[in-house]
C-alpha cells in the first residue's frame, strides 16, 4: 500500500541468485547475478498513492544458499 505518491527506488543487495522485482505492471529492479555482496539500485518509478500488485521473484544460483535484501525508498 503506497500510503504517499511520488518517486520510489528499489534496490538489493545479495550473494548466488537472480532477482527481478515488478510494481503493477512496471520493472523496477532487475539484478541477474547476485554474485556479490554489492548494492545495486533500480530505476525510480512515479507511483500514486493506493494499493499495488507487487512481486519479488527470486531465482538461485549454482549453490544452494542464496541470500537477498530487499530495499526500497520513497518520498520524504
Amino acid at each position: 500500500n503506497i500510503t504517499r505518491a511520488g518517486k520510489y527506488t528499489f534496490s538489493a543487495a545479495g550473494h548466488n541468485g537472480h532477482l527481478r522485482v515488478t510494481v503493477g505492471d512496471r520493472p523496477a529492479l532487475r539484478v541477474d547475478g547476485l554474485f556479490r555482496k554489492e548494492l545495486f539500485v533500480g530505476q525510480e518509478l512515479a507511483l500514486e498513492g493506493g494499493v499495488h500488485p507487487f512481486s519479488a521473484v527470486v531465482t538461485h544460483g549454482a549453490d544452494t544458499s542464496t541470500q537477498v535484501e530487499l530495499f526500497w525508498q520513497g518520498p520524504g
